[in-house]
């Protein structure tokens, strides 16, 4: 269920009192700095402007550089307790992500004042600067966390319900004028159709495994030579077809446009699926993890709902101004048919391993 964000506060803000009760809870060291900035190399960045659906802090204490979230308000208890026993596992075996804290009790939520909080080990690197290589390096990472296994109990996730949850979100907030509603009827009805089709291609009987449920470039940190460091954020992760991450990565890495230095979209609606980069992105990820057939036929379809999942995320956060609309839902239907093109023009996984891709 996707919901309304609450009333903004000053996300980067924490009173005095609870960080008091983090830096006991977490058996810190008393000489603690609390920095509400993003380092990334030469480059600093305000908390706040980076992202603001949560509280977060970077701490440093006794040496040790640490981060504290907020648990957003969209991320339920349920998922919540699902993302960290992921996290947890994927730490354990190896895999690129910050290591989640335990505080003197064992637990790792702090639950105070109605917040939910939970401190990281805090992972140093840069941000996404948009080139290749660092998009290949994603689906590789990406390919590699489908991979392994995790939590097999937990919240199940459809693209095509969460599309439509979108659409209703959009509907309620900027939906008033009859020319939007009108807009925002074909989008369900495109939704519609598409999950017919996939359901056709085997939709349902996909596996449902872990996904992570917002793989963009925004929750990733790299390394200066292009590697990734670490995944972030999995307030968004769930059991359901691992299709979806894939198609969501070859869209927020190669059509989304960014506002400058922020996880907002950028007020130019999104380009047209670019071939070469999106090829290079599902090379290296079968490179690591081959996908099915089904699969294969879905994720058509699972590209167009997720187009329509993020425009209309962009009318939700005013990205996109209403006026857009029309072109929001162009983009969703080349898109469609762009990862047909796509999925259907692949070469075979042997001549991706001949080729030397970037792993």
């Amino acid at each position: 269920m996707v919901m309304k964000k609450p009333p903004r506060l000053a996300y980067f803000n924490f009173e005095e009192s609870l960080l008091s009760q983090v830096a006991h809870d977490y058996s810190l060291a008393d000489n603690i700095r609390f920095c509400p900035i993003l380092l990334d190399g030469d480059h600093c960045t305000l908390i706040d402007v980076r992202s603001a659906t949560s509280k977060k802090m970077v701490l440093e204490s006794s040496g040790e550089w640490l981060f504290l979230k907020q648990i957003p308000w969209y991320c339920d208890d349920q998922t919540m307790d699902f993302a960290l026993e992921w996290q947890v596992q994927l730490a354990g075996s190896g895999f690129s992500v910050p290591v989640v804290r335990q505080r003197r009790s064992g637990e790792r939520v702090l639950r105070v004042t109605g917040n939910r909080l939970v401190l990281f080990d805090y992972v140093w690197g840069t941000r996404y600067q948009g080139r290749q290589d660092e998009q290949v390096a994603a689906a590789a990472c990406l390919g590699r966390l489908h991979s392994l296994e995790g939590p097999s109990t937990g919240p199940h996730g459809d693209a095509f319900d969460t599309a439509a949850d979108h659409i209703q979100l959009a509907r309620e907030l900027v939906g008033e004028a009859p020319s939007v509603s009108s807009a925002l009827d074909r989008m369900q009805l495109l939704v519609d159709s598409w999950r017919d089709h996939a359901t056709l291609h085997g939709w349902h009987n996909l596996p449902q495994r872990a996904v992570h449920g917002d793989f963009s470039p925004w929750n990733l940190v790299y390394h200066p030579d292009g590697q990734v460091e670490a995944v972030l954020d999995f307030d968004n992760a769930h059991l359901g077809p691992v299709i979806r991450d894939l198609v969501e990565a070859l869209l927020t890495f190669c059509c989304v446009r960014y506002a400058h230095d922020s996880t907002s979209f950028a007020t130019t609606p999104p380009d047209a699926l670019p071939v070469k980069q999106a090829t290079a992105m599902l090379r290296a990820y079968e490179a690591e993890r081959p996908l099915t057939d089904e699969e294969h036929g879905c994720a058509p379809e699972v590209a167009g709902a997720v187009a329509v999942e993020l425009g209309c995320l962009g009318l939700i956060r005013g990205d996109y101004s209403t006026d857009s609309i029309e072109q929001l839902i162009s983009w969703a239907v080349e898109v469609r048919h762009d990862v047909e093109r796509l999925f259907l023009s692949r070469p075979a996984i042997a001549s991706m391993k001949d080729e030397g891709v970037a792993r």
